[in-house]
């Protein structure tokens, strides 16, 4: 018993210590024992949590990445049996971001996300317009887009 309770740096029971002192360092070492296994139990969780969230993050940054590679820019071109076609291409815009841009949006969602908690109706749809503007024009910053590019 002595050598458990000095893992969990309790005292020690003494050679000459009576039943009540025993019996108080054994609910000393119960204690400690939850104690520990609480906090162990309590860290794992977390942990798990955490790992679901950055999952979860991880697929949703996937998402954005997949929907902006999808859009397209139509482009008039002369040639083709008619004279004339539309050639649908990804803007420069979109092909020049990069992991650090992504990152940047993806920090700017986590930052203002909070500010839609509680809210409904009306002053949910402006907080969350006033929020994607926000972000469209960071990116349009980090790409050097042009307010043609309606990101105003």
């Amino acid at each position: 018993m002595n050598s458990v309770l000095q893992s969990y740096s309790l005292e020690v029971v003494k050679e000459g210590d009576n039943v009540e002192v025993v019996t108080k360092r054994y609910n000393e070492l119960t204690k400690a024992i939850k104690d520990n296994t609480a906090q162990r139990l309590l860290a794992q969780g977390i942990e798990k949590i955490n790992t679901k969230q950055t999952k979860d993050e991880d697929k949703a940054l996937d998402k954005l990445k997949e929907k902006m590679s999808s859009l397209k820019d139509s482009i008039v071109k002369t040639g083709g049996l008619t004279g004339q076609y539309i050639s649908w291409v990804s803007p420069e815009w979109v092909k020049s971001l990069g992991d650090e841009q992504y990152e940047m949006i993806q920090a700017l969602v986590k930052e203002n996300i909070a500010k839609l908690d509680g809210l409904t109706g009306e002053a949910y749809e402006q907080q969350l317009a006033e929020i994607t503007k926000r972000i469209l024009n960071a990116m349009a910053e980090a790409t050097q887009t042009s307010e043609k590019r309606g990101f105003t």
